[in-house]
């Protein structure tokens, strides 16, 4: 009997400190939720005199349709495909002025 008892209270024992455990690792009670923040800007910074802007001008590629067929030897088969020609790289250059900035002004005030 006291054989009995003892895997009764081992069993009971066991539950209590599972149930302790998991319920201390679903609780965190220091964890802190993150705010979302919005930032708006309701108009552009002014450029300072002297800045020089740059924007990237992308590439101009031309796309040329190749047919399947043999290869100049006669000799492997190449399946249809697109070939694509880089005709004037992309590089970065001096920005215009757009007009707002002439004026003084940002896009949201015209």
């Amino acid at each position: 009997m006291s054989g009995q008892r003892s895997k009764i209270v081992g069993i009971l024992a066991g539950t209590v400190m599972c149930s302790m455990l998991l319920s201390a690792c679903s609780k965190n009670p220091g964890y802190v939720t993150p705010e979302t923040r919005r930032v708006a800007i309701d108009r552009a910074a002014p450029v300072p005199p002297g800045v020089l802007r740059y924007c990237w001008e992308e590439p101009m590629v031309q796309f040329q349709p190749r047919g399947p067929g043999l290869d100049s030897d006669g000799i492997y088969y190449h399946p249809a495909y697109v070939e694509v020609k880089e005709v004037k790289q992309g590089r970065w250059r001096p920005c215009r002025k757009m007009l707002s900035e002439v004026k003084g002004e940002t896009r949201n005030e015209r």
